[in-house]
């Protein structure tokens, strides 16, 4: 997969939105700038894409993780009709790929969920010791709090 590079500082933003603006507004300009854009909104989704981004060379960052990846949480979609999206089968992967991840971590956490309760709930006693070890836990936390409260 290849990526245009692209290099994050204070005007990013306001460059972005000024280029799909030109773009929507005027008839002879392609939609690449707003292409590019949603690619970028399809991939980046948390500081950790953006940190992975940036240790692979795609991106080079001049901000604080944080403000780099608010950047791209605008959806792009909303400040432009894509007449041709050029960056169409690549946005098309990069969904087709959050999905499968998406649901390879649902199927782990029932699999984890399973596991728990056939290693460590098997037996009704061991539920409920559980049970009333959660709550003399609660009861202890709140004895402590009322005490330093009411002192």
């Amino acid at each position: 997969m290849e990526i245009p590079s692209l290099t994050i500082h204070e005007n990013t933003d306001t460059l972005f939105r000024n280029l799909i603006s030109l773009e929507l507004y005027c008839p002879n300009y392609s939609c690449t700038i707003t292409s590019y854009a949603m690619l970028f909104d399809n991939l980046i989704q948390t500081t950790a894409d953006m940190k992975i981004l940036c240790e692979s060379g795609v991106i080079t960052n001049r901000l604080h993780l944080d403000d780099a990846t608010k950047i791209f949480n605008h959806p792009y979609e909303e400040y432009a009709c894509v007449k041709e999206n050029h960056f169409l089968l690549l946005n098309q992967n990069v969904l087709r790929y959050r999905r499968q991840r998406r649901d390879y971590y649902i199927r782990r956490w029932k699999v984890y969920r399973r596991e728990l309760k056939r290693v460590h709930f098997n037996h009704p006693w061991a539920v409920i010791s559980t049970v009333a070890a959660s709550i003399m836990l609660i009861l202890t936390f709140l004895q402590t709090l009322f005490t330093y409260i009411y002192r």
